[in-house]
């Protein structure tokens, strides 16, 4: 990973530190994919949401992952993104 990727992971990280998770006992994959995105969107204060988009796909890449969370993840970031080319 290259500089921006490693901020990328860590920022994401201290999204979910930051946001207070659902009881253990209520954790659906719905709620588990949303709490990623709320990380993913949490970390693009602190770094472009490219870098994010290229750790997911070199994580998936790496794990060999073809999961619906990761393409859903990707798109709530390339929104971010598209949104902030708009200003």
């Amino acid at each position: 990973m290259d500089a921006d990727e490693r901020v990328a992971v860590i920022a994401h990280e201290l999204g979910h530190i930051t946001n207070k998770p659902d009881p253990p006992g209520w954790i659906t994959d719905e709620i588990m994919i949303r709490h990623q995105i709320e990380a993913d969107t949490y970390a693009t204060k602190y770094v472009e949401p490219k870098a994010l988009i290229r750790v997911l796909n070199k994580t998936a890449s790496f794990f060999n992952i073809a999961d619906p969370e990761y393409k859903q993840r990707i798109e709530n970031l390339e929104n971010i993104q598209a949104e902030r080319n708009r200003r």
